[in-house]
């Protein structure tokens, strides 16, 4: 687990992939609205949902 900050995007590919890697048990065990861990699951999404904008931008249709 890395440290998060809100106001600071991840910076590279590495961050990138261990964001992913850490989200991705959010998905098979849905975290208590409310929690510790559902807060850092929002995070998480949206760091994740921010760096996929900018580094792999979804094509025109």
């Amino acid at each position: 687990m890395f440290a998060l900050n809100p106001s600071q995007a991840l910076q590279n590919e590495d961050e990138y992939k261990a964001a992913l890697a850490e989200i991705r048990p959010y998905f098979e065990g849905e975290p208590n609205e409310g929690s510790d861990e559902a807060a850092r699951f929002d995070m998480l999404f949206m760091l994740i949902e921010n760096y996929e904008a900018d580094h792999y931008p979804a094509a025109a249709a």
